[in-house]
């Protein structure tokens, strides 16, 4: 539980993170964080077996979580005096997909909020790099790159996606990196317009406990980022 409210505060920080890189007034924001914030309440009608399950679950067990957002919006129905109605399209419509693969309604982009599909690559992203008890979270990289590949296939908002890249970078704050002669480094600092040139603290694999020099890849001509790590290791 703990868990989950972690993950709904940071897609709603991330998600508001891209409106703002967007372009979105203040209401806006604010009703895209909120309703990040609450889009998972109807979780709690959902039998606690499947709810809390640490595995992969079933077909069936699927549907009924496929159902949550329902449960979400008959939840929020005594609050439509204090929610605007962008927070509860927010919270609704999270899970919906613009090729309408998505759940509960499939929907297709012309009847998802803006602002839901803004919210639904944040949630998204996260959930890939999130370790789950029946798998391990995946590199911020490859995570970015499969958002890409499904926004170009027609799943996720293209607009949103960029927003995505812009906020967090290709290789997010944090990130090993394998870079050329053998080098290997570490991203401190990400540019929103040139995603695949951060800068990098440095070392060589023979001197890992060294201190770092500091290279800015826009500026560096010599080094180019050959491949993400998982850890600060050329096997990483």
């Amino acid at each position: 539980l703990e868990f989950r409210r972690v993950l709904f505060r940071s897609t709603a920080m991330l998600a508001t993170a891209m409106g703002t890189s967007l372009g979105l007034n203040e209401q806006e924001l604010m009703d895209l964080g909120i309703g990040c914030l609450i889009h998972d309440i109807g979780m709690l009608r959902v039998q606690s077996s499947i709810r809390e399950a640490r595995r992969k679950l079933s077909d069936e067990e699927y549907a009924e979580i496929a159902r949550h957002p329902l449960h979400t919006l008959d939840m929020l129905q005594d609050s439509t005096h204090r929610l605007s109605l962008a927070s509860r399209m927010v919270a609704y419509q999270m899970h919906e997909r613009i090729d309408g693969s998505g759940y509960p309604r499939k929907s297709n982009i012309d009847e998802i909020h803006p602002l839901a599909r803004l919210a639904s690559v944040a949630d998204t992203y996260l959930a890939l790099v999130s370790p789950r008890p029946h798998r391990a979270g995946m590199l911020s990289y490859s995570a970015m790159e499969l958002m890409i590949r499904k926004a170009s296939q027609g799943q996720f908002d293209p607009a949103a996606v960029r927003a995505l890249v812009q906020t967090v970078g290709l290789f997010p704050i944090g990130s090993y990196v394998s870079l050329s002669h053998q080098w290997l480094g570490r991203v401190i600092r990400v540019r929103s317009n040139q995603y695949t040139q951060p800068v990098l603290e440095v070392w060589r694999p023979s001197n890992l406990q060294a201190t770092p020099a500091i290279v800015d890849l826009s500026q560096d001509s010599t080094l180019k980022i050959e491949r993400p790590l998982a850890s600060l290791s050329r096997n990483g």
